[in-house]
């Protein structure tokens, strides 16, 4: 639900589109990649890695590619891991830069900054501050499990927003930005300092705690009756 629906690097560009019939056009293409083809693309060559080589964790693919691919077409695969990892990169530092410059930098420091200039600077403070953190997670089990443990930061407090906007109704916004902030501050603290589960429980943890706190300071701290049912169209429920 997080990936397709709220996930910022997926919805941004799906609104960037010239119309919402393209937008749409460009949605289902990618769902129908995405259940066809990357299961089978993902999968399936780690099962036969499994097999064949056994349990050697982020190894897997690379090792794989270098027993069945033809040695003459190396580089050719080199240049398109390489163009996947800066496209994905890219996507993340993009969604990154407007969140800051859109929903901070215009709202709470200039209204009508030079956008060109700051998106550079912004981007620029981004890559630094990513090449820095390098160090600190090279030596990390997996680099897959991590970032799927560190996305939870964001997953499940951004989707505990859409569902409190979206399935109830007469909900403050504040209160949504609350559970929010609780929750990035509640996975965070299961993610450096306790972890007494593993992070895909603590994911669900989250996200029920979050829409808990929500309902909570809608209803005591803004006297709000939040109401079970959805909400669209005309019919406003406060998403942030």
């Amino acid at each position: 639900m997080f990936y397709w629906s709220t996930n910022q690097t997926i919805t941004q560009r799906a609104m960037a589109s010239p119309s919402l019939r393209e937008g749409q056009k460009g949605v289902m293409a990618a769902v129908v990649i995405r259940i066809l083809f990357v299961p089978a693309i993902v999968v399936i060559p780690g099962v036969c890695a499994y097999k064949l080589f056994g349990d050697i964790g982020d190894a897997t693919y690379g090792r794989i590619v270098a027993e069945v691919m033809p040695s003459w077409l190396s580089g050719a695969f080199a240049a398109f891991m390489a163009a996947a990892v800066l496209t994905s990169y890219t996507s993340v530092l993009n969604s990154s830069v407007t969140l800051y410059v859109c929903d901070l930098h215009e709202s709470f420091i200039a209204a009508k900054p030079d956008v060109k200039r700051l998106n550079t600077i912004i981007s620029l403070v981004f890559m630094v501050l990513s090449i820095m953190l390098v160090p600190v997670y090279s030596g990390a089990a997996s680099i897959i499990n991590l970032v799927q443990q560190l996305n939870g930061l964001l997953s499940m407090p951004i989707l505990s927003a859409f569902i409190l906007g979206l399935a109830f109704r007469n909900v403050d916004a504040r209160a949504a930005m609350t559970a929010v902030v609780f929750g990035v501050a509640l996975y965070a603290v299961f993610t450096f300092v306790w972890t007494p589960i593993h992070y895909i429980h603590l994911m669900l943890v989250t996200l029920i705690a979050c829409l808990g706190v929500g309902l909570s300071v809608n209803r005591w701290l803004f006297g709000r009756r939040a109401t079970l049912g959805l909400s669209f169209g005309n019919q406003t429920a406060a998403a942030p």
